[in-house]
């Protein structure tokens, strides 16, 4: 194991000092501890709700039937209403690669 030496100032060492006789340790054990929470990766959401409410948190939930339904009206966007609808002879992305040259990286779409 490692073995570091730093200096303190006195209000920081009694600190250190008051929480380790707190928790019951050494006072090497706890700023150990402190050190070893700092340097952690963070702890996963998915990890903190395991941790808060254990494998067998939840509620069980009733899922309601979907019922079908005709599809809703939106009506016409404003930018069709003023110009009127765009009517295009090939994909935008088509149209954009002429005008720019085809995109770096970009191989076509996915089949």
């Amino acid at each position: 194991m490692a073995s570091l030496s730093i200096k303190l100032d006195d209000e920081t060492y009694d600190r250190l000092q008051d929480l380790a006789v707190r928790h019951g340790v050494l006072m090497e054990e706890e700023v150990l501890q402190i050190l070893k929470r700092a340097v952690s990766p963070p702890e996963r959401l998915g990890d903190l709700f395991l941790n808060v409410f254990g494998l067998a948190g939840g509620v069980e939930l009733e899922l309601l039937p979907l019922e079908s339904h005709e599809p809703v009206d939106l009506g016409t966007h404003p930018v069709d209403q003023v110009f009127g609808r765009l009517h295009l002879e090939s994909p935008v992305d088509t149209l954009l690669d002429e005008m720019r040259g085809p995109r770096s990286g970009f191989s076509g779409r996915k089949k």
